[in-house]
């Protein structure tokens, strides 16, 4: 099923910014190149663009590349490179397949993907060896639903036949029995929730997710058909949201092109994050990206990001971007470790969704205070070019695992639920625990990385790694046994919930069981659903469960397992902690981090730090970190960029750090040296909102 792996064409780490620049459709070639001139006076140094299909052939037999063109040959002319985004997925008006140049056109049609493809292949051989190319993007913000027809039931059952490879294995799963995959209808299920037939729901989802990759896949090929010089990349959005409905899955993407990129947008992919926390939620998308990509050398962008105030699009009005957050925005993204981070957009859309909106350039035709925040960051690159190329993002302290598998059930059966939070049955409670999780890590100042289930399996988690299981209660095959090998050899896992209770396709076998009875050294008995207001106690801390208690056997006695905390209101075991082979494995008997998603609170945090290994705290640390107060660290092993974020608009702070070694710390954009001795903190002093750039070099031995 799977196709020959991707050779990746490899590129160096270049650090630059850069900005949308949209063509409208009858923009002159002229207008073109007076906004590249505009981009290049504000300093910048890549340009993306999106070559509409409905602009560059405007009737059957008619092509017009004239805006597109002049784009490219400006853009060389002032030095500038140009981010290119194809638009197979999208027909042009005079198909009259869709009633918008934005809507998808059926990809499952076979004439119409051929001829979307040929589209592909005449733009990139258009612009393959023009100077100023940098990249490509196969396809804006990847996800789509598919619809129920003829021609996406023909690759379904193509599909199902190479997926379950037999009709036999087939029917293991399914309710109704088939002799041939051929007489195979999708049939809507008309039961209650409830009691709704897994295998069709989880058959869907896959499949969705399978079909659009391999979409994916057809147009990087369809482009390095033709130039085999030039990197393709793809910047899917929302991707800490469930939306394997819609075929989004940021792994599987990674595997169709050169290196992963993001559209990053605080109002829409972190609504559901407290008001306060939105550019953690910007954090959260990045660094979920960052762990995706499959570039050797680490590569990945923020390809879209939030430029301008959206006042009638999008879910939050009330986190527009002001100049402080659009400084703290770009060093965030930076301090991430993207190579190039892009601006959504430098001019204006003058018409549809998001006419005028979310511009670097004022209406007026004058920079904003925005695009000057953009500018300024570009000139501190530029002042250290070979210090931010040389550097990357510092290893991960804690890795979260992603399982789209425990994703997959929670989005169909949770449906009738809803989506609100405080609901912990919510149809995303699994995205919110991995968010919840991300935000204890970020808030006690570690760095971050995720892993999910195939890289697991591959190997691909480090050995001593410290690994995070927020709400994951469903696994594909061999997970719990990878897990169980990761654990004896040394590995630390910190789990909570319903921890690995069912397979991938939704049963609850005894020997899944055993094994995670194994692995925490206590057997699990039964649960006990709870109202809000209840609490376990260990370490000195009274900490709040929700939703439900686990309760256990009393055989931890045997194996070893020590209780860490105690529920309140009877004394019984909540929280274990298990020696086991080299590794240790905790279990957390509640929706921890559901409940620090929903309600943070100072002593859940605290708990946290206690469970994890002393370890993790090594390096460069910020002491007293929190919401508004945040470390990013990029490194090359003798020196690293530190990045110190003050987002409180109100409220000027000491950022207190300290580090292993003695070393000096120097402003990018000059001022005080810092002198650090191992282990001794350091207060710098953080103005209202500000950011401050840092170089710290280690002190070497002798001097």
């Amino acid at each position: 099923m799977e196709r020959k792996e991707l050779e990746r064409i490899v590129v160096p780490r270049k650090v630059a910014l850069g900005a949308q620049l949209y063509v409208n459709k009858y923009d002159s070639p002229e207008r073109v190149r007076y906004w590249i001139r505009k981009i290049k006076e504000a300093r910048l140094s890549v340009v993306r663009v999106f070559i509409f299909w409905d602009i560059i052939n405007p009737s059957k037999d008619e092509w017009y590349f004239d805006p597109f063109d002049a784009l490219f040959d400006e853009c060389q002319k002032q030095g500038l490179s140009v981010c290119a985004t194809l638009w197979a997925a999208c027909p042009p008006g005079w198909m009259g397949i869709t009633q918008y140049f934005q809507i998808f056109g059926d990809l499952d049609d076979p004439e119409y993907w051929s001829t979307a493809l040929a589209m592909v292949k005449r733009v990139v051989e258009r612009y393959h060896n023009h100077p100023a190319l940098e990249c490509w993007i196969n396809y804006k913000e990847a996800q789509r639903p598919i619809g129920d027809n003829p021609n996406s039931q023909k690759v379904f059952k193509k599909y199902l036949k190479e997926y379950y490879g037999s009709t036999e294995e087939f029917n293991k799963f399914h309710y109704n029995h088939i002799k041939d995959f051929e007489e195979y209808g999708r049939k809507p299920s008309y039961a209650v929730q409830e009691t709704r037939a897994y295998a069709d729901t989880l058959d869907w989802y896959r499949f969705s997710v399978w079909n659009m990759s391999e979409k994916l896949r057809d147009i990087t090929d369809a482009i390095r058909s033709i130039d085999k010089v030039h990197p393709v990349h793809i910047n899917p959005s929302e991707v800490a949201r469930n939306y394997l409905w819609r075929g989004s899955s940021p792994w599987e993407y990674a595997r169709t092109v050169d290196f992963m990129g993001v559209s990053e947008h605080p109002f829409y992919g972190g609504e559901r994050f407290d008001l306060d926390r939105k550019l953690q939620s910007g954090s959260y998308t990045v660094d979920i990206t960052r762990s995706t990509t499959l570039a050797p050398n680490g590569l990945f962008w923020v390809t879209e990001s939030t430029g301008g105030p959206n006042l009638t699009s999008n879910a939050h009005f009330q986190w527009s971007i002001s100049a402080d957050r659009m400084r703290h925005q770009i060093w965030d993204h930076l301090g991430s470790g993207a190579t190039k981070c892009l601006y959504w957009k430098f001019n204006q859309r003058n018409s549809g969704h998001e006419g005028a909106e979310e511009t670097l350039h004022g209406l007026d035709d004058k920079p904003t205070p925005r695009l000057e925040a953009l500018s300024e960051a570009a000139d501190i690159i530029r002042a250290n070019q070979e210090l931010f190329d040389s550097t990357s993002a510092v290893q991960p302290d804690v890795w979260i695992l992603h399982s789209e598998t425990s994703w997959a059930f929670n989005q169909f059966e949770q449906k009738s639920f809803g989506d609100d939070k405080n609901n912990p049955r919510n149809m995303e409670f699994v995205c919110d625990a991995m968010a919840g999780a991300y935000e204890m890590l970020d808030d006690l100042g570690l760095h971050v990385n995720f892993i999910d289930e195939k890289r697991l399996l591959e190997g691909k988690l480090p050995p001593d790694a410290v690994l995070l299981s927020p709400a994951l209660f469903s696994f594909r095959d061999g997970l719990l046994q990878a897990l169980d090998k990761f654990v004896t050899g040394g590995g630390t896992l910190i789990a909570d919930h319903l921890f690995a209770w069912r397979d991938k396709n939704g049963f609850i076998f005894n020997e899944n069981k055993a094994i995670t009875d194994k692995i925490f050294g206590v057997t699990l008995h039964d649960s006990d659903p709870k109202e809000d207001g209840f609490y376990f106690e260990g370490g000195g801390l009274k900490t709040e469960g929700w939703f439900f208690r686990l309760l256990f056997q009393d055989d931890y006695k045997q194996s070893g397992a020590e209780v860490v905390a105690r529920w309140e209101e009877d004394g019984e075991p909540a929280v274990f902690r298990h020696k086991y082979g080299k590794g240790t494995a905790i279990r957390i008997g509640t929706a921890f981090f559901n409940r620090y998603f929903t309600k943070p609170n100072k002593g859940a945090l605290v708990f946290l730090k206690i469970l994890l290994p002393k370890k993790v705290f090594d390096g460069i640390k910020l002491l007293n970190p929190d919401t508004q107060l945040r470390l990013r660290e990029l490194t090359n092993g003798k020196q690293s960029i530190l990045i110190i974020l003050n987002t409180d608009p109100e409220k000027e702070v000491f950022a207190v750090l300290k580090t292993d070694e003695d070393g000096t710390m120097k402003p990018l954009a000059g001022g005080k040296e810092f002198i650090f001795q191992a282990g001794v903190p350091i207060a710098v002093q953080m103005k209202k909102a500000e950011v401050k750039q840092f170089v710290f070099t280690k002190k070497q031995g002798g001097e």
